[in-house]
Formats: C-alpha cells, structure tokens, sequence
C-alpha cells in the first residue's frame, strides 16, 4: 500500500508541476481520477486475485466489485487539496536548494 501511495503523490506532484496554470480544482479532478482508477487495479490485484482483503466497499453505494465507490472518488478529490499545497513547497524547497527533481521527470 506504501507503493500505491508513493505513485499517487507522485502523480500528484508531477500535475502540479507541469499543469501550473490549471485551475486547482482541474488539477484535484485529475488527481481524484487517477488515484481511484489505481484503487480499483490494486484493489484487484491484491484484494481479489491474492484475496489480502486490504478494503472492502461492498456495502457502499455505487461500488464497483467492492473496490472503487463514488464517495472514496469524492475524498479523494478533497484530500488533492491539501496535497497539492505541500507538492508546491516541496518544489519550492526544491528551487531554493538549487534542486530540480521534476525536470528530469518530463
């Protein structure tokens, strides 16, 4: 699950890198998008095929297979808020220390 996560904040970091004249709420759909697409490959992979029963929203409405559901979608698009906010001053402290870690990520 800490892999999952690297890569979400990851692709949250390179969108709010390379999308700077985006609206936040643009950039936050996007990253809502992307995490609950990787939810449901994961939530496959490793609930269903190895059955790790990590998460189970079966009894959420909406749900697809019990690994996806529209209210995670919406957390996750709230959650994208205040991650966007520590991606622009990690790249800041980036700039600062003479560092650019996303330029070799284009």
């Amino acid at each position: 699950m800490a892999l999952t996560g690297g890569i979400c904040f990851l692709f949250l970091y390179i969108i709010e890198r390379g999308y700077n004249n985006e609206p936040l709420w643009k950039k936050c759909a996007a990253g809502s998008l992307f995490i609950t697409n990787l939810e449901l490959v994961v939530g496959f992979v490793v609930n269903i095929l190895l059955g790790w029963a990590v998460w189970d929203y079966s009894d959420l409405t909406f749900n697809i297979a019990g690994q996806i559901c529209p209210l995670y979608t919406v957390l996750w698009f709230v959650l994208c808020f205040p991650v966007s906010l520590v991606c622009t001053v990690l790249r800041r402290l980036y700039s600062q220390l003479g560092a650019s870690p996303a330029t070799s990520i284009r």
